[in-house]
């Protein structure tokens, strides 16, 4: 979606060519693999240690880090198998929605009319937020040391990224329509004006 961004504001002329059929098809089956990968090389790492004690995991749903809590045995190499594949999903991927966002916001600067600015902003501003809800918490879960992880606050932050952050994307990308906006600012009792 960033790249789509991307393309459709530095280059709007273009962006028929740039985005087509191929590169959209070529950029789903090529993040769906690599998911699908990191899934499988968690699953073979935590499956492959010593289980013993409880057998009830003190967590929503079924994660990796919530399972290997009870492994028996040292979990330090599947916690840097954590590190490098959180590297690979989360702030590979961040890096690049950034750069393109900062590509945008240059351009954007470019424009000389302020509301097209604000108009621009607007458009990638709901984007980077919902983003930004989801890999933040993420990162926090999946690529700190598993002896510093509590669960009371991994399930917070498991519910965070997971609930709350899929809640407020409806949210947020809701506030982009005009009528929407303003029946949220009279209801938390600020008006057009007040802005």
């Amino acid at each position: 979606m960033a790249y789509d961004r991307y393309v459709a504001m530095c280059y709007p002329l273009y962006c028929g060519v740039q985005m087509s059929q191929t590169l959209c098809i070529l950029l789903t089956v090529s993040s769906s693999l690599c998911g699908l990968t990191c899934a499988l090389i968690y699953t073979v790492f935590a499956m492959n240690l010593p289980y013993c004690g409880p057998s009830e995991i003190n967590h929503f749903f079924c994660e990796i880090p919530a399972v290997l809590k009870l492994a028996c045995a040292d979990t330090s190499l599947n916690d840097q198998v954590d590190f490098i594949l959180g590297f690979v999903l989360l702030l590979i991927p961040l890096a690049h929605i950034l750069a393109s966002y900062i590509r945008i916001f240059t351009a954007i600067l470019r424009i000389h009319s302020t509301l097209g600015q604000i108009k621009a902003f607007s458009t990638c501003a709901s984007h980077i937020t919902v983003v930004t809800m989801f890999c933040i918490p993420c990162m926090v879960m999946y690529m700190r040391p598993g002896s510093k992880a509590s669960p009371e606050n991994d399930k917070k932050l498991a519910l965070f990224y997971s609930v709350i952050s899929a809640f407020l994307n409806r949210i947020i990308y809701s506030l982009r329509n005009k009528d929407v906006k303003r029946v949220f600012l009279k209801l938390i009792g600020m008006s057009e004006d007040t802005q």
